[in-house]
């Protein structure tokens, strides 16, 4: 880790950490992101708005499957 401060873990094959110069990596198999803080907290605030985009759709999918199976 180079030294950073371990923010989040996922098993063995991801992690976010932040250097003591202020930089976020953030750690998926093999692919490291660098972010400097204030740019990071924007990823994060966009990863969790496509997160909720993504349920909104699921949910709207599974509503209208089960509305085709009872109609």
């Amino acid at each position: 880790m180079n030294g950073g401060f371990e923010l989040a873990k996922a098993g063995e094959l991801a992690n976010i950490y932040r250097l003591p110069c202020g930089i976020v990596n953030v750690n998926i198999q093999g692919v490291t992101l660098h972010f400097s803080q204030e740019a990071f907290l924007l990823f994060s605030a966009m990863v969790r708005s496509a997160n909720s985009s993504l349920m909104d759709i699921e949910l709207k999918e599974l509503l209208e499957r089960g509305g085709a199976e009872h109609g």
